[in-house]
């Protein structure tokens, strides 16, 4: 067993990790898709290119088409996305637990960062966070680190990447944490991510929100974080 210190702040990833937005999403980039003419992605091709944020992504799916393709997904999406936003079970209790115990959160996405805003505002997050990014913020978007570092370099107290956590659920958000130096928590929703955690090798992996709860209240209520091989 292994002592780890609880992190001086957590960093949230956003879609899929405190909120389900994913059918809006893949109906979003699917009519993208249909609109330019192209078949739609298979859910197996959604999650793949969901590493990426669309702004990075697409240039490389639509080519000289891809100023019309961000267009159209962006003009779907503000209209659409708050019908298609819910939060995750727990997800808030989380954030009421970690700010009664002072400890600081922030949210680092690839959404969009002006819808971003919107969703946090419809929900009433906004007192819950220091900071919050989405992408096109950082001069690149997750999986790369710039998102990560530029929330700890504007943060008023001062963080070290490795006092920081970043909490998500794909390989992004693992990569962008391990890239800026953070040690990671993933979210698997249930699935196989043994790929996945061989990979990157996070801290801890919880199947959902209620999962981390539980830990989180036990852990820092104790002022440790015990590592176990077990996943819970």
């Amino acid at each position: 067993m292994e002592s780890i210190t609880i992190p001086k702040a957590i960093l949230f990833d956003w879609d899929g990790t405190l909120v389900d937005t994913i059918p809006g999403l893949r109906m979003a980039h699917n009519h993208v898709r249909t609109t330019l003419g192209y078949e739609p992605w298979t859910e197996a091709q959604f999650w793949e290119n969901l590493k990426h944020s669309a702004r990075e992504l697409y240039p490389h799916v639509y080519g000289d088409k891809s100023d019309e393709a961000l267009k159209i997904l962006y003009d779907f999406v503000g209209a659409n996305h708050l019908n298609y936003l819910s939060e995750l079970d727990d997800a808030r209790a989380i954030l009421d637990f970690l700010s009664a115990g002072q400890v600081p959160c922030g949210v680092v996405s690839n959404k969009r960062h002006e819808y971003l805003m919107r969703e946090l505002d419809h929900l009433g997050w906004q007192e819950y966070f220091f900071d919050v990014m989405g992408a096109g913020v950082a001069p690149r978007d997750k999986p790369a680190a710039d998102p990560l570092l530029l929330m700890l370099e504007r943060a008023k107290i001062g963080f070290q990447p490795h006092e920081v956590w970043m909490v998500g659920d794909t390989e992004t958000d693992l990569a962008a944490g391990t890239a800026a130096g953070c040690p990671t928590i993933l979210i698997t929703h249930g699935k196989d991510q043994d790929a996945l955690i061989k990979q990157f090798n996070p801290l801890f992996s919880f199947a959902n929100c209620s999962e981390l709860l539980v830990w989180l209240q036990k852990s820092i209520n104790s002022g440790l974080a015990t590592k176990s091989k077990i996943k819970l």
